[in-house]
């Protein structure tokens, strides 16, 4: 009869070794006692297979509880792995085990797992120390624990198929899947650390770009974010800017000259509202007659970029002329109020909420201009998408091309401001009107 596992368990040693069936072509050996008498498991196979093949003994693993030990149950298991891989590849059973100790000399020298969470918390995740402790405790007492600590981060490849027969991608969808039926806000949580982790091992080398296993892993509030994001701002057509104009110049409500000559610089830039409304002097080169806008209020740049640059027509620099006799001698091109003696820029939600105070509520949002500058750059004054998204600082989306097109048409970007500051004059648009 085959041994059960409480029958091994149970075995004694002696002074001689000892063999008996597990079954199946598995054996236990048990060790003489005075060489300790350590239990491990063997199999014995004819390779190749069939009566003309020679009986080749394969070393399973050693039987007991803890690291590099295994059950009767896992020593199955592995036996039944090794045959079938022996049979599909046609090779000496033995090979495997060769393979996978040659893989674990490799294993030393890669990165592991854990060396990239510990990455990714104490450089590059911005998170403060609270925040930090909790994706640790996630990381190492969830993640680490289903993946492996010492597996290799670049053995979780997208595409990389493991033991249990799963890709890593496969892997990780699974594993998030699970975690979100039990407890769905720690899901969310673990995604967050997940793509950081994956992100800062991308930045470092460790695994090839592309090869991300936990990108587009969403979250029930990012799948929200993302069918916003896909909402456009609302946003005006072209015929009906002469009405806007003759509304904003009007200003009615009384609208302050920071506020107003804020919302013309967005609509004359195309740029976002955040990286309008904290515009700084220093951030104004009047010499080579460009805004220079730093990476770090870039929503999709990555910080330490170089600057993005805007071009300055004639009518943004005469706006900029206005501005300057209210606030040349502050830090912000568009202060607002001050707090306990520090300066503050004016608060984003400013400029969007004149444009309610104008009755464009539902017909015009200040997030939205940015769009329209780049729509009605195209239709209106017949400058390629190109050109006009590298304005706005979008980023090229080819990835390929992203990494070898480094020119930035600053030639063909300043003839686009031009011909879209030029337009909004045609329209009604009047600086002076600040």
């Amino acid at each position: 009869m085959p041994l059960s596992d409480s029958e091994i368990r149970a075995f004694q040693a002696t002074d001689k070794r000892q063999k008996a069936s597990c079954g199946d072509s598995l054996y236990l050996v048990v060790e003489p006692a005075q060489k300790g008498g350590g239990k491990s498991f063997i199999a014995k196979t004819r390779f190749p297979p069939g009566r003309q093949g020679k009986w080749v003994e394969v070393r399973i693993g050693k039987y007991g509880r803890g690291v590099g030990r295994m059950s009767l149950k896992q020593a199955k298991d592995e036996w039944r792995v090794i045959r079938a891989w022996s049979q599909e590849n046609g090779r000496d059973p033995r090979d495997r085990k060769r393979e996978a100790k040659d893989a674990l000399v490799e294993q030393a020298t890669l990165t592991t797992f854990e060396q990239a969470c510990e990455a990714y918390l104490t450089s590059w995740s911005g998170a403060n120390e609270k925040g930090k402790r909790e994706y640790r405790n996630i990381l190492w007492n969830q993640v680490l624990q289903e993946f492996g600590a010492e597996t290799p981060v670049e053995h979780l490849s997208w595409d990389y198929r493991h033991p249990n027969g799963k890709t890593s991608r496969e892997w990780f969808v699974e594993f998030i899947g699970k975690t979100r039926n039990r407890a769905p806000s720690t899901a969310e949580k673990m995604i967050f650390c997940l793509k950081g982790t994956f992100d800062c091992a991308v930045h470092r080398g460790w695994v090839k770009r592309g090869q991300h296993p936990a990108q587009n892993l969403t979250s029930p509030a990012e799948r929200k974010q993302r069918v916003a994001a896909t909402q456009s701002y609302k946003h005006l057509k072209w015929d009906e800017f002469p009405g806007f104009f003759e509304t904003y110049n009007a200003n009615a409500p009384n609208g302050d000259l920071i506020t107003r000559g804020a919302l013309l610089l967005i609509l004359l830039t195309g740029a976002r509202v955040a990286a309008v409304a904290g515009l700084r002097w220093s951030e104004v080169d009047e010499e080579q007659s460009v805004l220079r806008i730093p990476s770090d209020r870039m929503k999709t740049w990555t910080p330490g970029e170089v600057d993005h640059l805007v071009p300055l027509s004639d009518p943004m620099l005469d706006l900029l002329e206005r501005m300057g006799k209210v606030s040349g001698g502050e830090e912000f091109v568009f202060p607002g109020r001050k707090r306990g003696g520090q300066a503050k820029h004016l608060n984003n939600s400013v400029p969007n909420n004149h444009l309610i105070a104008l009755g464009y509520k539902d017909r015009l949002q200040a997030h939205g201009m940015r769009s329209t500058v780049r729509t009605l750059g195209q239709e209106v004054c017949r400058f390629p998408d190109l050109i006009c998204g590298l304005n706005g600082g979008w980023k090229i989306r080819d990835k390929i091309r992203g990494i070898y097109d480094r020119h930035d048409h600053m030639e063909e970007r300043r003839a686009f401001m031009t011909a879209w500051s030029d337009a909004l004059l045609e329209a009604g648009m009047e600086i002076a009107s600040v």
